[in-house]
C-alpha cells in the first residue's frame, strides 16, 4: 500500500497574510504592511464614490492536525486487512464518493483502535484499482459537506477538505489529485488566503449615500441598498467551493458588511458571488497558481446557503441542497417556496411547504427554465441549534402517482390536506414569481436584463420538420445526440443554447445551410466569435 504523508503546500503560510478581523493587512512577522494601506488610502481617495473599503477576513496561520505514526500504522494495517467491500458496515469509516464502476471511491476515517479514537473526519483514503489500491492521506481533512468529482478522461480528481486555523476558524481547501490503479497523489492545493486575495483584486465598492455598488473589470455586478455608516466589506468568511456538472471547481463567496460602532460583520440581503478557479501549470508542467475566471453574481443572494439563522432562509437553502444534482444543470438554479405551517418540539423545526425548484440556461437568447419541478409538498425537518442556525435532518417530498394523495395524508397535518392535493392558481402563481425572481436578478447583474425569461413552452422552437429533414438523416443526428460529444451539447431545436465552461461561456448552435443541404453543428465562444469545434450532416 502506498503512503502519503504530504503536507498542505507551503503556500498555505507563506502567502501574504490577511490579519483576522477587516482592514488590517499584516505581513508574516505581524507588522502592518504600509505600502499596501497607503496603496488603499490612494485609490479611495482617487475615486470620488469609493468611500467603503474592501477588506479580508482570513488569517494565514492554518493549523492542519496530523494523526501520530502509530495510528496511522493502525488504519494501515485495518485497510491492509480488509476488503473494501467490507467497509460501508465498518463504524470507523464512511464513504463519500464512489463511481457507478467503484474504480475510484473516497472515504473519510472517523476512528481507529481500542475505543474507536475520534479523529473528527481527519485522515482520507482513496482506494482506485477496483479496490486494490488504497492511498491514506493524514493530513486531508473532509469539510461538513463533503465535495468530490473525479474526471476519467483526466484521471484526476477535486476534493473540497477543510483546514482550520490557529485561532479556530474553519476554511474549505480544494485539492487536486491524479488518479490511476496504482493509487492516488495530490498534484495541487488551492489556498484559501490565495483566493481570498485574488477575489480582493477583483472586485472594487462603489458607494453613495442610496446604494453600495459592487464592480467588476469596470462593469457592475450587483447593487444593494446602503443602510449607512458601513466603513467595510469583508472578504474571507463565507467562501466556499462545489462542483459543476463539467467537474470544474466553482468559487462562491458572500461578503458582509461592517457598520462603525458594531464589531460584527453582517450578511442579510448581501449578493453571492462565483468564479471558476482553474489551475494553472508553470515551465516545469506542474501546477503552481491558478486563475479566477468568469467573475459574477448569483441570484440567490439573499440566503445563508451554509448556516441560515431564519426558517425562511432555512427552508430556501434546503430546497437549493436537495435538488442540486438532481435534474439537468442549468446556468442558474432557483427556488420558489410556500411555508404553509410549522412545528416545533424542542430543537426540533417541521416545516410544512409547496417547493418548486428550476434550472435555467439561455436558449435563443431568452433565459429559460430548462429542468426543475412543478409545484411540490414538501416536509423539511430542521435542528436548531445553540447559535440559533437550522441545520436540516430530513426533505421529503410527496409520492408521485397513485401514491400521491396516500403520501400527503401521511405527511400532512389534515387542514393542509386540500391545499396540498390541489394547488390553487394563487399559490402556484406566488412560486413561480419567487423562482423568476431569482433569473430576473440574475440576468441583470450579468448584463442580459433584456432577455426573456420563461419555461420552454413560452418560446417557439424550429424542428427538423420544417426543413423537410429526412428520416434517415434525423436519425442520424439522433443517434449522434448521444455518441457524438459535440452534437450531445447541441440544442434538438435549429438555434442555440449557451453553456459557461472553465469560465468561457459558448453557443452550441444548430443551423441549416438550405444552399448546400446541410445541417451544420457548430461550438462557438461567444466574446471571439471563434468556431472551436464544427460538424456537418448532409439531409
Amino acid at each position: 500500500m502506498k503512503k502519503k504523508f504530504l503536507a498542505l503546500f507551503t503556500s498555505l503560510a507563506l502567502v501574504s497574510s490577511l490579519a483576522v478581523g477587516c482592514g488590517k493587512q499584516e505581513n508574516t512577522d505581524g507588522a502592518t504592511d504600509a505600502a499596501s494601506q497607503e496603496e488603499s488610502v490612494q485609490e479611495t481617495a482617487e475615486s470620488e464614490k469609493a468611500s467603503i473599503e474592501l477588506t479580508g477576513t482570513l488569517d494565514f496561520g492554518w493549523a492542519v492536525d496530523h494523526i501520530s505514526d502509530e495510528d496511522f500504522g493502525e488504519m494501515a494495517q485495518i485497510l491492509d486487512d480488509e476488503a473494501i467491500e467490507d467497509l460501508p458496515g465498518d463504524s470507523r469509516f464512511q464513504r463519500v464518493y464512489g463511481d457507478l464502476s467503484m474504480e475510484v471511491s473516497v472515504w473519510d476515517l472517523l476512528s481507529v483502535g481500542e475505543g474507536n479514537k475520534d479523529y473528527n473526519d481527519y485522515g482520507t483514503v482513496i482506494v482506485t484499482g477496483s479496490g486494490k489500491t488504497k492511498t491514506v492521506f493524514p493530513e486531508v481533512r473532509h469539510g461538513r459537506c463533503p465535495a468530490v468529482n473525479a474526471d476519467f478522461d483526466e484521471n484526476t480528481m477535486w476534493l473540497v477538505g477543510e483546514a482550520v486555523s490557529e485561532n479556530g476558524v474553519y476554511a474549505e481547501i480544494p485539492y487536486l489529485f491524479t488518479i490511476d490503479s496504482a493509487g492516488a497523489e495530490i498534484i495541487y492545493v488551492v489556498d484559501p488566503v490565495l483566493v481570498q486575495n485574488k477575489l480582493l483584486e477583483m472586485l472594487s465598492v462603489e458607494s453613495d449615500d442610496s446604494t453600495i455598488s459592487f464592480n467588476y473589470d469596470g462593469d457592475k455586478l450587483y447593487s444593494i441598498e446602503n443602510p449607512g455608516n458601513v466603513t467595510n466589506i469583508c472578504l474571507g468568511d463565507h467562501i466556499s467551493y462545489y462542483l459543476n456538472s463539467g467537474n470544474d471547481l466553482m468559487v462562491k463567496v458572500t461578503p458582509g458588511i461592517k457598520v462603525s460602532g458594531n464589531d460584527d460583520i453582517s450578511y442579510d440581503n448581501m449578493p453571492t458571488f462565483i468564479a471558476t478557479v482553474v489551475p494553472s501549470m508553470g515551465s516545469d508542467g506542474v501546477y503552481d497558481d491558478f486563475e479566477l475566471k468568469a467573475l459574477s453574481a448569483l441570484s440567490y443572494n439573499k440566503v445563508d446557503l451554509d448556516n441560515p439563522t431564519a426558517l425562511d432562509d432555512a427552508i430556501s437553502s434546503a430546497i437549493f441542497k436537495s435538488n442540486a444534482g438532481v435534474y439537468y444543470e442549468g446556468e442558474l438554479a432557483a427556488e420558489g417556496h410556500i411555508l404553509m405551517s410549522s412545528e416545533e418540539e424542542g430543537p426540533q423545526v417541521k416545516a410544512y411547504v409547496l417547493a418548486m425548484y428550476g434550472e435555467y440556461e439561455f436558449q435563443n437568447g431568452n433565459f429559460v427554465k430548462c429542468a426543475g419541478s412543478g409545484a411540490i409538498p414538501t416536509v423539511i425537518t430542521f435542528v436548531l441549534n445553540d447559535s440559533k442556525e437550522y441545520t436540516i435532518v430530513s426533505y421529503e417530498e410527496a409520492e408521485d402517482g397513485s401514491d400521491f394523495v396516500p403520501s400527503i395524508k401521511k405527511m400532512f397535518p389534515e387542514d393542509l390536506w386540500a391545499r396540498c392535493i390541489s394547488i390553487e392558481e394563487d399559490d402556484m402563481s406566488e412560486l413561480e414569481k419567487m423562482e423568476r425572481g431569482y433569473a430576473e436578478e440574475y440576468v441583470e447583474s450579468i448584463g442580459r436584463e433584456n432577455a426573456e425569461i420563461g419555461d420552454y413552452a413560452d418560446f417557439e422552437y424550429t424542428y427538423d420538420d420544417a426543413y423537410n429533414i429526412s428520416e434517415k438523416a434525423a436519425n442520424a443526428m439522433l443517434e449522434a445526440q448521444s455518441t457524438d460529444p459535440l452534437v450531445g451539447k447541441c440544442p434538438m431545436w435549429y438555434g442555440d443554447r449557451e453553456v459557461v465552461e472553465e469560465g468561457i461561456r459558448y453557443i452550441y448552435k444548430k443551423e441549416y445551410d438550405e444552399a448546400a443541404k446541410k445541417v451544420i453543428f457548430s461550438k462557438v465562444e461567444q466574446e471571439s466569435g471563434k468556431v472551436v469545434e464544427s460538424a456537418e450532416y448532409d439531409v
